[in-house]
């Protein structure tokens, strides 16, 4: 405006501003993303360097219509040594920068194997989780359905309860009464007792009764024998008396077991009625009687 040339900055100047720039700024290895955008920035910085060659070439100072070269060679020389440092540094930088793209890759499909490990175990649980909300249903209608009869059988126990509780006073009450009736119990027992002696005391002496009027009716006919045989006798033998006929059987009751027909049959009847009437079995018999009239 003034009249005076534009200030352009030289390529001499731009390079040390650019240099400050990149070696002054730390590798980024924090993640993939700023990996890629430091390639990026590397591509850009490229671009830049060859333009700022070409700049260098070529670039006058245009004022008052003339024009002069910018710099000496050595000055140009300086300036190229420290771009190809930092080309160099850029390339090093490069190099870490795409071991570490490598290493990133590897980490990130090892990640991705082991996300896809864990969807698959994801879907495991959500299937072992689905079979067990459907056992849980199942549970919880079996739980139900055992409350319900735990209930019902509370309701029975109850029942049974109120049940026990009736026959328990009902044995409270019977054994007060039984206990209160307990004489009468034991006399009819008693009773009992002595209705069943009597009725065997009265067995027995029917069955006395019976065996008396057998032996009565033995008595009878050894009598009426013994009798007959007497008369007989006295028909036949107008003497004798009755003592010597009682001497004569007293003395002729051993011959009389030997030979029985040796001897008259008045002695022989004789000898009959008092077999009958001696009879050890009718003693017997008669002393049971005895004792038994006796009570």
């Amino acid at each position: 405006m003034d009249g005076r040339p534009a200030h352009n900055p030289s390529p001499s100047q731009k390079l040390p501003a650019l240099q400050r720039s990149l070696l002054g700024r730390p590798p980024r290895t924090n993640s993939l993303s700023r990996l890629q955008s430091d390639s990026s920035v590397l591509h850009i910085t490229n671009e830049k360097f060859a333009s700022l060659r070409q700049e260098r070439s070529l670039t006058v100072v245009k004022g008052h219509g003339t024009s002069r070269p910018l710099k000496t060679y050595a000055q140009l020389q300086a300036e190229l040594e420290s771009a190809n440092s930092i080309i160099v540094e850029l390339r090093r930088n490069g190099e870490n920068w795409r071991t570490l793209y490598s290493q990133q890759a590897v980490d990130l499909s090892t990640v991705q194997r082991r996300l896809g490990m864990a969807r698959g175990t994801i879907s495991a649980h959500l299937k072992s989780n689905k079979d067990l909300e459907q056992r849980k249903d199942v549970a919880e209608t079996r739980c139900k359905e055992l409350d319900t009869k735990r209930r019902d059988a509370i309701t029975a126990k109850e029942k049974l309860a109120g049940k026990v509780g009736d026959v328990e006073r009902s044995i409270a009450r019977l054994k007060k009464s039984a206990y209160a009736n307990g004489k009468v119990h034991q006399r009819n027992l008693h009773l009992k007792s002595l209705i069943g002696r009597k009725t065997n005391k009265e067995s027995l002496l029917l069955e006395a009764l019976a065996a008396a009027v057998e032996r009565i009716e033995e008595l009878e006919n050894a009598g009426d024998s013994f009798l007959t045989a007497l008369e007989d006798e006295r028909d036949r033998s107008s003497e004798g008396s009755d003592t010597s006929c009682d001497s004569e059987a007293a003395n002729s009751e051993g011959r009389f077991m030997e030979d029985p027909d040796e001897f008259p049959s008045s002695l022989l009847q004789e000898v009959r009625f008092r077999g009958t009437f001696d009879d050890e079995e009718w003693k017997e018999k008669k002393d049971m009687w005895h004792d038994l009239l006796g009570e």
